[in-house]
């Protein structure tokens, strides 16, 4: 039911968006029955991939946290119903250590993936549009940082899908932020993403409590640059 409530609420800000466009002839067929513009659920690159600057990168501590905004209409609609400030959309772990290169740790659905994973950091800017980048850190982690990880790869072993439902109350399988709000809660034993968004029940992790300068030290931000 909650997916399900979910999904009308995307579709619904889809058709009011579809609706106010003023070519109906992309969207309606007068020979035949009602059809989407299949382009609209396509990934607009025509916005150029984020990248990062080599101050930045080296920035980046095993620990930290990539904050983006995606491509594609399911990211535009996240940020429209979560009401953000700054219109990111996901969230991800920084790995360094037994890399060669950067990785992130992270959970997402897609064609390929469905659950928590790991893939490199280039990978991951590939899917992160230019000028969305936002990296935080805990403050006050101190040897916490190390424990953190290890929980956030316990998870990963466990091989967890990703949670369509965003059902917080339920640990079987995790959304972005979810699963960091979880490991969160085990390693300091509080919620530091306490802000949710309430729809139909559902009760998503709002992103800009990873900007909660209580709690969290901005490394960088391109949406102010």
């Amino acid at each position: 039911m909650r997916i399900f409530l979910l999904f009308l609420t995307i579709y619904t800000g889809f058709f009011i968006e579809v609706s106010a466009q003023s070519d109906s002839s992309k969207i309606l067929d007068s020979n035949s029955p009602i059809k989407f513009n299949l382009d609209f659920f396509s990934a607009d690159k025509s916005i150029p991939q984020a990248t990062l600057s080599e101050s930045e990168l080296n920035l980046l501590n095993e620990g930290d946290f990539l904050l983006r905004k995606g491509y594609g209409w399911i990211s535009d609609r996240i940020a429209d119903l979560l009401n953000e400030e700054v219109r990111i959309t996901h969230c991800a772990l920084i790995l360094t250590k037994g890399y060669a290169e950067p990785h992130v740790l992270h959970s997402i659905s897609n064609d390929k993936i469905n659950g928590v994973f790991v893939e490199p950091l280039r990978s991951f800017l590939k899917e992160s549009q230019q000028g969305s980048l936002i990296a935080v850190r805990i403050k006050e982690s101190g040897n916490k940082t190390e424990e953190m990880v290890f929980e956030s790869k316990r998870i990963l072993a466990k091989k967890i899908p990703f949670d369509l439902a965003f059902n917080d109350a339920d640990t079987s399988s995790f959304y972005c932020a979810e699963l960091f709000g979880y490991v969160f809660k085990n390693i300091w034993q509080r919620d530091l993403l306490p802000e949710k968004f309430n729809l139909f029940g559902m009760k998503a992790i709002r992103m800009r409590n990873f900007l909660n300068p209580n709690e969290f030290e901005v490394l960088f931000n391109q949406f102010e640059y």
